[in-house]
């Protein structure tokens, strides 16, 4: 797969996301960055397909409880930090098998269980990069905050 294929297609997968399972659009296009706040909180899901992998969802607690309450039908301030964890692991699923459905892979792959990531993992893509052959990052805006996605490709 190509990476700006891979940067439009994840761009697009969480966008869609966004609006139909969490009830917020974006407000701006998506664009690249260079490093994830300290503050989010990180979900990571592996995938195998042709084209193997990783993709990494990071969101800043504030953000991810009301995307989580939009998810629960919830005022933000009622979602627990563990609600929000469930919430960003739920969403890494669901972005990636869309993005996957929608690409060459999308005749074939296996995704793992989403798992939460630590603080103590601190490099993105930390249980990944250093098998990966390229990482696509994109950061998007939406109208109750920024999210932040990385792909890493090993084939």
């Amino acid at each position: 797969m190509d990476t700006r294929i891979n940067n439009r297609l994840l761009a697009a997968a969480v966008e869609e996301t966004l609006e139909t399972m969490f009830f917020t659009s974006t407000i701006a296009p998506a664009d690249d960055f260079s490093e994830v706040p300290d503050d989010c909180i990180r979900a990571s899901i592996d995938f195998v397909s042709e084209t193997s992998g990783s993709l990494e969802l990071a969101i800043p607690s504030i953000v991810a409880r009301r995307i989580t309450a939009g998810l629960a039908g919830e005022d933000h301030e009622n979602v627990s930090l563990a609600e929000a964890e469930q919430g960003v692991c739920e969403m890494a699923n669901v972005i990636c098998g869309l993005m996957l459905s929608r690409s060459d892979a999308g005749l074939g792959f296996t995704l793992g269980p989403p798992e939460l990531l630590t603080p103590s993992q601190d490099e993105p893509d930390a249980r990944f990069h250093r098998q990966a052959v390229s990482t696509t990052r994109c950061r998007v805006h939406s109208e109750i905050g920024h999210l932040f996605v990385s792909l890493s490709l090993a084939e």
